[in-house]
């Protein structure tokens, strides 16, 4: 699985998260919060 394996290396290499799940769980949260600006600023046009 080349993205499990990249994202090992990363962990790996940068040490900024103990866990790969700590690293995935801040990537989701990040992308959810740009989610929710596109969708805050979609919602902002129509009105």
């Amino acid at each position: 699985m080349p993205l499990v394996e990249d994202v090992e290396k990363i962990v790996e290499e940068c040490r900024c998260w103990p866990t790969k799940t700590a690293f995935m769980r801040e990537a989701i949260i990040r992308r959810l919060e740009r989610y929710k600006k596109k969708i805050q600023t979609k919602e902002s046009r129509k009105e």
